[in-house]
């Protein structure tokens, strides 16, 4: 399902459930330019998600912060990033 949304040019956001293992492998299959990271109600921190994130990634946290960075400014325009 996600390979379907992310072809129709969509994003895919992930926070508190990348505690799941299928979530996280799901997160692995996603390319790098279409997802975002959030916390939204949950009582887990952003960068748990972070950590999260970066583990299954395999990168550290200043390139998943950079890449977040730029999928913003591609979605919302590059004001809506703060550098």
């Amino acid at each position: 399902m996600a390979s379907r949304i992310i072809s129709e040019g969509y994003y895919l956001s992930f926070g508190k459930a990348l505690q799941q293992e299928r979530v996280r492998e799901c997160l692995g299959t996603i390319p790098s330019d279409r997802f975002f990271l959030e916390t939204d109600d949950a009582a887990l921190s952003i960068e748990t998600v972070y950590d999260l994130a970066a583990s299954t990634l395999s990168i550290d946290h200043n390139s998943l912060s950079l890449q977040l960075q730029k999928n913003a400014a591609a979605v919302f325009g590059p004001a809506a990033v703060q550098l």
